[in-house]
């Protein structure tokens, strides 16, 4: 996180943070929205946050051309002329020769200002690239307030070390080297994926019943298939005397209606076993009346032999 949550001078280090961070946050971008867009439908519009050179814009771009799905149009607001400047250049070219026909209105100007004049419910997918590290806790609040009105909504932020874990991502595609941070876990993700994992982390039982209907379907890896609240509670019992100490994190997360997929990453530790586990999985369920009905997983693990 940027310190004292000044931002750095983008204007003088226009050329400095394409060269720097463009590929980094368009190739995150880019792994996180995939499966989010494809469940919005097509012909998509777009509303960027905050938006520098373009690279998450053009993250999300890609991603629709990979699976098929068109983007209409494109907002973009930045204060500084000169990221505008290449936005307009570089990426805005490139973007129109993926999608002629797509609409790009590239807005120079404080984006808290700009935003009695935007319709949040207007736009499929709503981003922000590190906007909210680099202001006050209360104009972040606002921001999560106005972009939290209906369809996916991607805040692409992290807590201090976030450059460095980047660097890594592209350098190696690792998941394991970048250590786990339970502060970039946001407002905007669901209150029931949130509760989950925090049921997980403290194998907090009472709370089985406020998160899962009695007649769950909860599927592991597709090699195991638990029915009922009965087997669920036993599963977790088991996990409850073979985890301790777990950290967890939310990489990505996308709802549309009473669907909620994530991707994630976890650390604890084996009992059992005597190690460490790294864990990064993928997730998906379905609430009925607030409750989870249907829920499925799968993952990747790596062992670490205990200190």
């Amino acid at each position: 996180m940027i310190k004292n949550r000044q931002p750095p001078d983008y204007d003088r280090f226009a050329d400095e943070f394409l060269y720097q961070y463009f590929p980094a946050n368009f190739i995150k971008v880019r792994a996180e929205i995939r499966t989010g867009i494809s469940l919005l439908g097509n012909n998509l519009s777009v509303l960027d946050l905050g938006c520098g050179s373009g690279a998450s814009t053009a993250a999300i771009v890609q991603a629709a051309r990979e699976i098929g799905v068109n983007i209409s149009g494109i907002v973009a607001i930045d204060k500084s002329p000169a990221q505008i400047e290449v936005f307009r250049d570089t990426t805005e070219k490139w973007i129109k020769m993926v999608f002629p026909n797509v609409s790009v209105d590239l807005v120079q100007g404080d984006v808290l200002d700009r935003l009695a004049d935007i319709e949040p419910s207007g736009f499929d997918v709503k981003l922000s690239s590190f906007l909210t590290t680099e202001i006050s806790q209360r104009e972040s609040d606002r921001i999560s307030s106005f972009v939290g009105s209906g369809g996916l909504v991607l805040d692409v932020s992290s807590p201090e070390g976030c450059s460095k874990n980047y660097g890594e991502v592209v350098a190696n595609y690792e998941f394991e080297k970048a250590p786990i941070h339970r502060a970039a876990v946001r407002e905007v993700h669901p209150a029931t994926l949130v509760k989950y994992f925090e049921t997980w982390r403290k194998h907090d039982f009472s709370q089985l019943q406020a998160l899962f209907t009695p007649s769950v379907v909860y599927e592991i890896s597709s090699s195991k298939c638990l029915r009922g609240f009965g087997e669920l509670s036993s599963y977790w019992e088991e996990n409850s005397r073979e985890q301790r100490d777990v950290c967890w994190e939310i990489l990505s997360c996308y709802m549309s209606n009473n669907t909620t997929q994530a991707e994630w990453r976890s650390v604890f530790e084996r009992i059992d076993k005597s190690c460490t586990y790294v864990v990064l999985g993928r997730l998906e369920f379905t609430e009925d009346a607030g409750l989870i009905s249907t829920f499925r997983e799968s993952y990747t693990r790596k062992s670490y032999a205990a200190r």
